[in-house]
């Protein structure tokens, strides 16, 4: 089963399951019981816009290589959206907490 591997500028490592469960951040590793989900990728738009991209879209996306995860200037274009005990968050400061790469593997 391929798993969605999640990268940040501050050396995270995020792996995320078909289903949108997180299942190992850094070397802890989880059983999925949907307690921990992501639910999509927020791209930073200019203006303070922000684009949700659903988990399933970002998926496609990923495992396609369509998307460019840095601005020109190196920083993260993308920051994750997740429903964490059923708090829905999205992951603020992308310049330590942003997506700087993902892929599925």
């Amino acid at each position: 089963m391929k798993n969605l591997h999640i990268y940040t500028p501050n050396g995270d490592h995020f792996v995320v399951d078909q289903k949108g469960n997180f299942i190992q951040y850094n070397e802890h590793r989880f059983e999925p019981d949907g307690t921990w989900r992501m639910v999509c990728l927020e791209e930073l738009r200019p203006f303070g816009n922000i684009r949700h991209i659903t988990f399933s879209l970002a998926w496609e996306m990923i495992e396609l290589r369509k998307i460019n995860f840095r601005f020109k200037n190196g920083n993260p274009r993308y920051s994750v959206g997740d429903l964490d005990h059923g708090t829905r968050r999205i992951w603020g400061n992308t310049k330590y907490h942003g997506v700087m790469t993902a892929s599925i593997a």
